[in-house]
């Protein structure tokens, strides 16, 4: 399932008075897998393809989780065991996404938010690596050298337009660091933050890069709508607007984000000699908790196919 593939690169037209005259493209790794795709299936792909079989694999997430989800599938797959540790109640009825992720044989073992923070802590990691019978730890959202290194074989498929930025949406930091590591200093690489109070992530992207700050990268802090996971009227006008014109659906969680915070940029700093990548990186079944919770209009899920979605 991690066979070598490139995602489509699709020009966005209709965006000259938008972005300044610069050519603007996308970059459609939500096409890899229906079901472990974008970055989720580049930041597994090696550390799954050189897993040992006989070993679980042992993850975090919360109930909608992109990567949970994706890790359960892929797992599935290749025939590994897999555990997850939620932050939850297991009392409360299961989202769709962890009911996917049970269905497709993932072990759900719930904590509360108190031992959900310990889940950087050393002497922890150790002790649940024992207690599920010496799992391989994978930290939350795949985050590690590794992921990095699939991040990475994105730039190679690009060298055709040879984009001067790429704007990626940034949850742990895999992402944006892959990318990092692997872009020429001339393409300066955007990252537009999806959580609250995400500065802390700055020095762990130049630790892992070996690269500043402002070098060729810079991680954008102001475009979370309010906060990891909340989305508002602005952003599904803009989700809907995208979806109208370009028929590219935006997910809640990430996209869309990187999506109002190219508007602003893109205004401001790119000119018409400027090349722009925006970098989907899929986690469309983010939207199903949103519509489980009842938050979208009928009119917003006819308008973007959501209605339709599995």
């Amino acid at each position: 399932m991690f066979s070598q593939y490139n995602s489509p690169l699709q020009a966005l037209s209709g965006l000259s008075s938008l972005a300044a005259g610069a050519k603007v493209y996308i970059k459609r790794d939500d096409l890899l897998h229906p079901y472990v795709s974008g970055n989720k299936w580049r930041k597994l792909k090696y550390f799954l393809q050189n897993h040992d079989p006989n070993r679980a694999v042992l993850s975090f997430g919360g109930a909608y989780s992109n990567h949970l989800h994706a890790l359960a599938f892929a797992t599935r797959q290749l025939g590994i065991r897999c555990h997850a540790i939620v932050r939850g109640d297991s009392d409360i009825k299961l989202s769709q996404t962890l009911q996917d992720c049970q269905k497709w044989s993932m072990r759900l073992h719930f904590v509360d938010r108190v031992e959900y923070r310990k889940r950087t802590d050393k002497a922890y990691l150790t002790q649940l690596a024992k207690r599920f019978d010496n799992a391989v730890v994978l930290p939350e959202g795949g985050f590690g050298a590794r992921a990095m290194q699939g991040v990475g074989e994105i730039i190679p498929e690009l060298e055709e337009i040879q984009p001067s930025y790429i704007f990626c949406p940034v949850g742990s930091a895999a992402t944006i660091s892959g990318l990092i590591k692997a872009a020429p200093v001339s393409c300066k690489i955007i990252g537009v933050a999806a959580l609250k109070n995400a500065a802390y992530l700055i020095p762990i992207i130049e630790q892992q890069t070996g690269r500043l700050h402002g070098d060729n990268w810079t991680l954008l802090l102001d475009a979370h709508q309010g906060g990891f996971g909340k989305i508002n009227q602005d952003l599904l006008a803009a989700v809907k607007d995208f979806y109208l014109q370009h028929k590219i659906l935006l997910d809640p969680i990430y996209t869309s984000k990187m999506w109002l915070a190219f508007i602003k940029y893109a205004q401001q700093e790119l000119t018409a000699n400027d090349t722009a990548v925006l970098l989907h990186t899929g986690g469309l079944q983010g939207w199903q908790g949103f519509i489980e919770r009842q938050k979208l209009s009928s009119e917003f899920l006819a308008d973007t196919g959501l209605h339709s979605v599995d």
